[in-house]
């Protein structure tokens, strides 16, 4: 008779078992189904409302299939299906171990319904929490790459980090950084950086044009590759464009006059004002009053890279002000610190 209780417990609970795979199967696919045209329409959402602001034509097919592209990409080398059928897995087997449980203890009906409840009820919630937070990441993946897709078509550059007022401690420290679209990394150097991030991007532009002359003591000296050339390297053209985007103007880059010889020009002309881009390497307490000695006749605002300086911020910032209290540097008027494609601060003269 023992044996015969026992028999039939086990063939209660697979049974059982077997009704949990088959609705929770259902439910998965689903799930599975439901999100991924949530997914679709969000990004089709978040195309045609970065279109409204950037200008662009709209493509209805066009921009569909790209949607179940993007939505159809790995993230993190699993795609959002294996997500959802990891957490359908995951309760099944909770649930499973829960029935196995109850039923081999021999509980009395109602009892056996009572405590199988409970339990489910907290796999359930902790599971349905999980999707939710599937759901969230995953949107939030998706309109990332929707708003980047949006900025190529718009012919952008660079786009502009924007956090939440509430911003957590991974996320407040890249407000208002400019990124290359082309160098663009998800959970790198843009969002999402973590699940529930809220944290989004903007087309960030500014103009930055070739001067094709520049223009000393009333004579032009136009730009001919070898009296006057425009080469400048590719780090003055990404300071250019930070500081176009920053600035909200245009930057010229300027030429530089080989001859006449004593023709100084600077790397940049913004507003009819000289600025010029000085690379901070040294490490010494007259570091940055070393980067313009005599450059008076070039420029008379500066912006010091010191992504590569072994100084401290507060030395800089020490030796910045110190310029401003030198009767030999009266000359200088604003100078900006970047530091890897960031301004981190900003200093004017006082008129």
């Amino acid at each position: 008779m023992k044996l015969y209780n026992i028999t039939m417990r086990l063939n209660r609970l697979e049974m059982l078992n077997q009704m949990v795979r088959l609705h929770i199967i259902g439910t998965g696919s689903k799930v599975e189904n439901e999100l991924q045209d949530h997914l679709i329409k969000g990004s089709i959402d978040e195309y045609k409302r970065q279109a409204s602001i950037l200008g662009l034509n709209i493509n209805q097919t066009g921009i569909e299939r790209r949607a179940r592209f993007i939505v159809n990409q790995d993230y993190h080398n699993a795609h959002f299906s294996d997500r959802v059928w990891r957490d359908t897995r995951e309760l099944s087997r909770r649930i499973e171990r829960n029935i196995e449980s109850v039923v081999i203890q021999g509980k009395n009906p109602r009892e056996f319904a009572r405590k199988l409840r409970d339990l489910v009820n907290k796999d359930i919630k902790n599971i349905t929490n999980a999707t939710e937070r599937l759901a969230y990441t995953e949107s939030g993946r998706v309109w990332i790459q929707t708003q980047i897709e949006a900025y190529k078509d718009g012919g952008y550059e660079y786009l502009e980090i924007m956090t939440e007022p509430t911003a957590c401690r991974h996320c407040s420290p890249h407000n208002g950084d400019i990124v290359k679209i082309s160098e663009a990394v998800e959970g790198d150097n843009i969002p999402l950086w973590h699940p529930r991030c809220r944290c989004t991007t903007v087309a960030a532009f500014g103009e930055v044009k070739d001067l094709d002359y520049w223009e000393h003591d009333g004579e032009k000296y136009y730009v001919d590759d070898h009296h006057v050339i425009l080469d400048y390297s590719e780090h003055e053209k990404e300071v250019a464009d930070l500081l176009a985007i920053k600035m909200n103007t245009t930057v010229n880059m300027v030429p530089k006059v080989v001859y006449p010889q004593d023709i100084s020009t600077p790397d940049y002309l913004i507003d009819n004002k000289r600025w010029d881009l000085k690379d901070i390497y040294g490490k010494s307490k007259n570091t940055i009053d070393n980067a313009v000695l005599s450059k008076k006749k070039q420029a008379s605002n500066f912006i010091f890279d010191i992504s590569k300086t072994d100084l401290t911020f507060d030395q800089i910032d020490k030796q910045v002000k110190k310029l401003y209290l030198s009767e030999r540097r009266k000359w200088i008027d604003d100078i900006k610190l970047v530091q890897n494609n960031r301004i981190i601060k900003e200093y004017y003269r006082k008129k």
